[in-house]
């Protein structure tokens, strides 16, 4: 089975990635390594955003994007206004799903079902008009 994930470049590409199924992602390696690849990192933040989190979808980010030179992100600055310029989004991120597993409740990634591609895909594409209107 393979696992499906929403990562957003700096230049607004929306595009869906995955990997073969990666049943605990805590404990295994190949997970995070897809995660540095994909973010082209050393290593990456857990961002919660009130208005997808409840949708069980966290962020992933680029924790040293800044200090590398890359361009801001801009679509998380409309998902969560608490975000501030001063501490901008730098670089690619990536949309992941999320549960809780084992005898102490702990949060691990998963991929997304297509009803959370979907929110997302029509989230995009909100901020994309509201940005098409604001620049037009």
């Amino acid at each position: 089975m393979t696992e499906r994930f929403i990562k957003l470049t700096t230049d607004n590409h929306f595009c869906i990635v995955s990997i073969p199924e990666v049943p605990d992602k805590g404990k295994d390696g190949r997970f995070n390594a897809f995660v540095h690849q994909e973010l082209d990192c050393d290593t990456y933040e857990l961002v919660y955003i009130p208005m997808i989190h409840d949708q069980e979808i966290v962020m992933l980010v680029d924790e040293s994007g800044l200090l590398n030179g890359k361009s801001a992100n801009l679509f998380p600055r409309f998902l969560y206004s608490g975000l501030s310029w001063e501490a901008p989004i730098v670089g690619d991120v990536l949309f992941v799903g999320t549960h809780r597993v084992g005898e102490l409740n702990e949060l691990d990634f998963r991929g997304l079902t297509q009803q959370q591609i979907d929110y997302m895909t029509e989230l995009f594409r909100q901020v994309q008009i509201k940005t098409e209107k604001t620049v037009g």
